[in-house]
């Protein structure tokens, strides 16, 4: 999981990831209309998470 906007570790990090751990998938967590897709999805938008 890993939000869009993520400075401290790019979205490319966790997309090369995904293509190297078998059976894994990547979860995008984009930008609420009020908020912050950074790189504590868990904090920034809880719901989009929990629906993840």
């Amino acid at each position: 999981m890993r939000g869009e906007e993520d400075h401290f570790q790019p979205i490319t990090c966790a997309e090369r990831f995904v293509t190297e751990v078998p059976h894994s998938t990547l979860v995008r967590i984009t930008r609420p209309p009020a908020g912050d897709a950074g790189p504590i999805p868990m904090e920034n938008d809880g719901t989009a998470v929990a629906r993840a």
